[in-house]
Protein backbone atom coordinates (compact mmCIF):
# COMPACT_ATOMS: atom_id res chain seq x y z
CA UNK A 1 0.00 0.00 0.00
CA UNK A 2 3.02 2.29 0.81
CA UNK A 3 4.25 2.23 -2.98
CA UNK A 4 0.67 2.15 -4.11
CA UNK A 5 0.17 5.70 -1.98
CA UNK A 6 3.92 6.61 -3.35
CA UNK A 7 3.41 6.11 -6.64
CA UNK A 8 1.70 9.41 -6.92
CA UNK A 9 -1.14 7.38 -9.38
CA UNK A 10 -4.84 8.31 -8.72
CA UNK A 11 -6.49 4.70 -9.01
CA UNK A 12 -6.00 1.86 -7.11
CA UNK A 13 -7.09 -1.45 -7.95
CA UNK A 14 -6.66 -4.74 -6.25
CA UNK A 15 -7.72 -8.11 -7.75
CA UNK A 16 -7.91 -9.45 -4.54
CA UNK A 17 -10.14 -11.64 -2.67
CA UNK A 18 -12.22 -11.14 1.07
CA UNK A 19 -9.42 -11.00 3.75
CA UNK A 20 -6.98 -8.93 1.24
CA UNK A 21 -9.85 -6.67 0.28
CA UNK A 22 -10.62 -6.17 4.49
CA UNK A 23 -7.10 -5.77 5.04
CA UNK A 24 -6.37 -3.07 2.05
CA UNK A 25 -9.14 -1.23 3.07
CA UNK A 26 -8.49 -1.06 6.67
CA UNK A 27 -4.97 0.07 5.41
CA UNK A 28 -4.99 2.73 3.16
CA UNK A 29 -7.77 3.96 6.20
CA UNK A 30 -5.02 4.40 8.60
CA UNK A 31 -2.33 5.54 6.06
CA UNK A 32 -4.73 8.14 5.14
CA UNK A 33 -4.24 7.01 1.34
CA UNK A 34 -7.60 8.30 -0.48
CA UNK A 35 -7.07 7.83 -3.91
CA UNK A 36 -9.45 8.95 -6.27
CA UNK A 37 -11.13 5.10 -7.32
CA UNK A 38 -10.20 2.67 -4.73
CA UNK A 39 -10.96 -0.78 -6.04
CA UNK A 40 -11.30 -4.15 -4.33
CA UNK A 41 -12.71 -7.31 -5.90
CA UNK A 42 -14.06 -10.35 -4.24
CA UNK A 43 -15.88 -9.04 -0.71
CA UNK A 44 -15.95 -5.27 -1.79
CA UNK A 45 -20.11 -6.06 -2.66
CA UNK A 46 -20.22 -8.44 0.44
CA UNK A 47 -23.28 -6.24 3.15
CA UNK A 48 -20.48 -6.34 6.18
CA UNK A 49 -17.98 -4.37 3.68
CA UNK A 50 -19.66 -1.29 5.59
CA UNK A 51 -18.47 -2.27 8.58
CA UNK A 52 -14.81 -3.25 7.26
CA UNK A 53 -14.72 0.39 6.09
CA UNK A 54 -16.05 2.17 9.36
CA UNK A 55 -18.66 3.24 7.90
CA UNK A 56 -16.88 4.56 5.29
CA UNK A 57 -17.68 2.43 1.94
CA UNK A 58 -19.44 5.57 -0.14
CA UNK A 59 -17.62 5.27 -3.49
CA UNK A 60 -15.42 2.15 -2.94
CA UNK A 61 -15.52 0.22 -6.02
CA UNK A 62 -15.71 -3.60 -6.45
CA UNK A 63 -16.32 -6.26 -8.75
CA UNK A 64 -20.48 -6.98 -9.39
CA UNK A 65 -23.03 -4.76 -8.41
CA UNK A 66 -26.75 -4.75 -8.84
CA UNK A 67 -29.83 -2.35 -10.00
CA UNK A 68 -30.45 -1.47 -6.81
CA UNK A 69 -33.72 0.47 -7.55
CA UNK A 70 -34.75 -2.77 -9.52
CA UNK A 71 -37.95 -3.84 -7.75
CA UNK A 72 -37.21 -7.79 -8.06
CA UNK A 73 -33.94 -7.16 -6.60
CA UNK A 74 -35.14 -5.20 -3.10
CA UNK A 75 -37.67 -8.16 -3.17
CA UNK A 76 -34.82 -10.73 -3.31
CA UNK A 77 -33.25 -8.96 -0.79
CA UNK A 78 -35.85 -8.93 1.22
CA UNK A 79 -36.56 -12.32 0.91
CA UNK A 80 -33.05 -13.42 1.28
CA UNK A 81 -32.92 -11.64 4.82
CA UNK A 82 -35.79 -12.75 6.24
CA UNK A 83 -35.14 -16.29 5.64
CA UNK A 84 -31.13 -16.70 6.51
CA UNK A 85 -31.51 -13.59 8.34
CA UNK A 86 -28.60 -11.74 6.83
CA UNK A 87 -28.95 -9.42 3.42
CA UNK A 88 -27.01 -11.57 0.35
CA UNK A 89 -24.47 -9.82 -1.27
CA UNK A 90 -24.49 -7.66 -4.74
CA UNK A 91 -22.61 -9.80 -6.80
CA UNK A 92 -22.94 -13.34 -7.33
CA UNK A 93 -26.26 -14.13 -4.77
CA UNK A 94 -28.67 -12.68 -7.56
CA UNK A 95 -26.83 -14.56 -10.32
CA UNK A 96 -26.96 -17.55 -8.36
CA UNK A 97 -30.53 -17.22 -7.73
CA UNK A 98 -31.36 -15.94 -10.97
CA UNK A 99 -29.80 -19.36 -11.86
CA UNK A 100 -32.70 -21.42 -10.00
CA UNK A 101 -34.99 -19.58 -11.65
CA UNK A 102 -33.35 -20.20 -15.36
CA UNK A 103 -33.80 -24.10 -14.52
CA UNK A 104 -37.19 -23.52 -12.87
CA UNK A 105 -38.66 -22.27 -16.34
CA UNK A 106 -36.84 -24.76 -18.38
CA UNK A 107 -38.39 -27.72 -15.89
CA UNK A 108 -41.78 -25.72 -16.70
CA UNK A 109 -41.39 -25.34 -20.16
CA UNK A 110 -39.78 -29.06 -21.61
CA UNK A 111 -40.31 -31.18 -18.44
CA UNK A 112 -37.09 -33.34 -16.70
CA UNK A 113 -35.89 -34.80 -20.24
CA UNK A 114 -31.78 -33.99 -19.71
CA UNK A 115 -31.54 -33.03 -23.55
CA UNK A 116 -34.74 -30.99 -23.96
CA UNK A 117 -33.63 -29.28 -20.54
CA UNK A 118 -30.45 -28.87 -21.99
CA UNK A 119 -31.42 -27.28 -25.04
CA UNK A 120 -33.89 -25.16 -23.37
CA UNK A 121 -31.68 -23.63 -21.26
CA UNK A 122 -29.10 -22.59 -24.27
CA UNK A 123 -31.44 -21.05 -26.01
CA UNK A 124 -34.05 -19.26 -24.21
CA UNK A 125 -34.79 -16.16 -22.42
CA UNK A 126 -35.73 -16.33 -18.52
CA UNK A 127 -37.43 -14.00 -17.04
CA UNK A 128 -35.25 -13.76 -13.56
CA UNK A 129 -34.34 -11.36 -10.86
CA UNK A 130 -31.73 -9.89 -12.57
CA UNK A 131 -33.34 -9.13 -15.68
CA UNK A 132 -34.44 -11.26 -19.14
CA UNK A 133 -31.44 -13.76 -19.26
CA UNK A 134 -30.53 -15.52 -22.69
CA UNK A 135 -27.26 -17.40 -22.21
CA UNK A 136 -24.64 -16.66 -25.04
CA UNK A 137 -22.68 -20.14 -25.82
CA UNK A 138 -23.85 -20.93 -22.84
CA UNK A 139 -22.20 -18.57 -20.65
CA UNK A 140 -24.29 -15.53 -18.79
CA UNK A 141 -22.48 -12.89 -20.57
CA UNK A 142 -24.46 -9.84 -19.44
CA UNK A 143 -23.12 -9.08 -16.01
CA UNK A 144 -22.32 -6.00 -13.86
CA UNK A 145 -18.50 -5.61 -13.93
CA UNK A 146 -18.03 -2.70 -11.58
CA UNK A 147 -20.68 -1.67 -8.57
CA UNK A 148 -19.65 0.70 -6.22
CA UNK A 149 -21.13 1.92 -2.66
CA UNK A 150 -23.66 5.01 -2.82
CA UNK A 151 -25.76 5.80 -0.15
CA UNK A 152 -25.83 2.64 1.94
CA UNK A 153 -26.29 0.49 -1.46
CA UNK A 154 -23.96 -1.52 -3.58
CA UNK A 155 -24.97 -0.59 -6.87
CA UNK A 156 -23.45 -1.23 -10.24
CA UNK A 157 -21.32 1.11 -12.33
CA UNK A 158 -19.94 -0.41 -15.58
CA UNK A 159 -21.24 -1.28 -18.30
CA UNK A 160 -22.45 2.70 -17.83
CA UNK A 161 -24.91 1.91 -20.92
CA UNK A 162 -26.56 -1.09 -19.20
CA UNK A 163 -29.95 -0.17 -17.94
CA UNK A 164 -30.22 0.29 -14.15
CA UNK A 165 -26.73 1.41 -14.29
CA UNK A 166 -25.73 4.23 -11.60
CA UNK A 167 -23.54 6.85 -12.71
CA UNK A 168 -19.71 6.29 -10.52
CA UNK A 169 -18.89 8.62 -7.87
CA UNK A 170 -15.12 10.21 -8.64
CA UNK A 171 -13.49 11.08 -7.11
CA UNK A 172 -14.26 8.85 -4.51
CA UNK A 173 -14.87 10.58 -0.86
CA UNK A 174 -12.36 10.99 1.77
CA UNK A 175 -12.40 8.10 4.30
Amino acid sequence: MSEAQNSGADSFIAFSYPPGSFGMTKTAQTMGYNPKVFYISVGGAFPIYPGVADGKAEGVMAIGGVDADSPAIQAYFERHAAFVGNPPDSWASAITYASLEMLEQAVERVGLDHEALAGELSTGTFDTVVGDVTLEDNQLRDLWWVGQWQGGAFRAVNPADKQGAAAPIVPKPEW
